[in-house]
């Protein structure tokens, strides 16, 4: 990452930077379960013929512009490159605005299109994730189910909002804020059973939901207990909306 410092018109920074990550998968332990069926949904039912290792890349170009046009009023726009080596690119652009109200007070602001590929648990063929209950339909009300991975899940769409205030005062601070995530492709455990393993568990096989709502609210507070030798900090976070909005089913991830 590279900061670069510049005055075209008003103050403003410039960041650039890339990013790069391999993630690898071997979990034999995940694929050692037996089913009743041959074949689940297109995969077989017999753990000595599915893999317990993948593994998946992507790298990242980003640039944002920090611009101060104004003391105390910041505006940062920002647009960031994903390539995918399973699913290939996307660009995310990003807006986010700061503004002092006195010497205490800020308000915060903020749009984003984010991009999210799926984990290696959700995307490895054959690699079972057992839920005692979060991630399975809201019709299993007990016992839990296994959700089967799926190699052609799409990655994740959604546009962020965000609108916050925040308190400083020499050591305390505090903020509030208000976030909405509007999701397409969001990933979710899938509504129809297809298989059972041996002892009778349902298997689920993560699909892409279509449209899903989170948003909430988020609030943090700090101080000192003990001036420059101990300090107290809080966060807490209230979901008012966590579903898959076709289905009304909540979600897990």
């Amino acid at each position: 990452e590279l900061n670069i410092p510049l005055n075209v018109m008003v103050d403003q920074t410039l960041t650039v930077g890339a990013e790069w990550n391999r993630d690898k998968l071997d979990d034999p332990s995940s694929t050692s379960l037996t089913v009743n069926d041959s074949d689940i949904s297109g995969i077989s039912g017999s753990a000595a013929d599915r893999s317990s290792k993948n593994h998946s890349q992507i790298s990242a170009l980003y640039i944002e512009d920090n611009i101060e046009p104004v003391p105390g009023t910041n505006i940062i726009p920002g647009l960031r490159f994903d390539y995918l080596s399973d699913s290939g690119g996307n660009f995310s652009p990003s807006l986010n605005l700061s503004q002092e109200l006195g010497d205490y007070f800020k308000v915060k602001a903020g749009v984003a299109r984010t991009f999210k590929a799926p984990n290696l648990y959700q995307s490895s063929e054959g690699y079972l994730l057992y839920s005692k209950g979060n991630g399975c339909p809201k019709d299993i009300t007990s016992g839990g189910c296994y959700l089967i991975g799926n190699k052609d899940l799409d990655p994740e769409i959604s546009v962020n909002k965000e609108i916050g205030l925040e308190f400083t005062w020499e050591d305390y601070h505090a903020s509030v804020t208000y976030f909405r995530n509007d999701y397409q492709n969001k990933i979710v455990a899938g509504d129809n059973v297809i298989g059972q393993t041996a002892s009778g568990a349902y298997i689920l096989k993560w699909q892409n939901g279509g449209k899903a709502l989170v948003d909430g609210i988020e609030a943090s507070m700090s101080f000192p207990l003990v001036k420059e030798r101990l300090n107290w900090n809080t966060n807490a976070t209230w979901m008012i909306t966590s579903e898959q909005k076709d289905t009304g089913n909540p979600l897990s991830v």
